[in-house]
């Protein structure tokens, strides 16, 4: 999930969350027959259990994950960003190429990239970059790049699921009246 295309929620979290409790009560369980060289009581091992349900859950890294994912991508995506903003003065013009390094098109590859279309919206000496990122109920919710957010922010993409109306309503108000044109990641 680290690798992956960025996500809001991902339908691999739920097999994560139900199996780490289990990993943990089991990696204490073998710990213990390795020391001690027999199992845990009866009832120390229902004890196990409950203790190894709440610590589990709060050990699975979902937020690190998720992290992992978005520096990844911002690292992959970067180059052709910087082309995007090179060529400010014709964005979409039929006359630009934006060439896709190898590095992309691997990174692409590797974390299963959605390869629709995205949407570059331009006008006003701005430009926002809108990719489709996963979500568990296939809603495609957007991961946005706005070119003047990104000199005042540390974090350039910006993720909205769909499911959140303030935030969706702020990004249709962000590129109205903008010029859009489709960009091929392809």
């Amino acid at each position: 999930m680290a690798t992956a295309w960025p996500y809001t929620t991902s339908r691999k979290f739920f097999g994560l969350f139900v199996a780490q409790p289990g990993v943990l009560f089991r990696g204490v369980d073998l710990a213990y027959m390795q020391l001690r060289a027999r199992r845990l009581a009866s009832r120390w091992r229902t004890l196990a259990r409950l203790v190894a349900l709440p610590a589990g859950l709060m050990l699975t890294p979902l937020d690190q994950l998720g992290g992992i994912s978005m520096a990844r991508f911002d690292a992959a995506l970067a180059p052709l960003i910087a082309q995007i903003q090179a060529n400010a003065a014709a964005l979409c013009a039929p006359q630009v190429v934006y060439t896709k390094s190898p590095a992309l098109l691997d990174y692409l590859n590797d974390a299963q990239a959605l390869r629709r279309p995205a949407d570059l919206h331009y006008g006003g000496g701005r430009f926002v970059l809108a990719l489709l990122g996963g979500s568990a109920d296939f809603d495609g919710s957007p991961i946005h790049y706005d070119s003047q957010t990104r000199a005042s922010q540390t974090r350039a993409w910006q993720k909205i699921h769909n499911d959140v109306r303030d935030k969706r309503d702020a990004f249709a108000a962000l590129v109205k009246g903008m010029e859009t044109c489709k960009f091929d990641l392809r």
